[in-house]
């Protein structure tokens, strides 16, 4: 999982390997707003520190061709 090498599970983003692990956490999270809310915003400031916005990406794609200069 490439997504592992940037994020914390727990911290960022929540990770399951099965069905049955992401239904258990689609409840436990539905129950515990804050824990979800707090993991959402670090995940939100972790892609922002990384530059991973779509309009991050298009400027790296567009200097990467040439079309703008970085």
């Amino acid at each position: 999982f490439a997504v592992l090498e940037k994020f914390i599970p727990g911290k960022h983003l929540a990770v399951t390997r099965s069905e049955s692990e992401t239904l258990h956490q689609v409840d436990y999270y539905l129950k515990q707003e804050e824990e979800r809310n707090i993991i959402a915003s670090e995940g939100q400031r972790e892609v922002y520190s990384y530059h991973h916005t779509y309009s991050d990406r298009a400027a790296q794609i567009l200097e990467f061709t040439g079309l703008r200069q970085g």
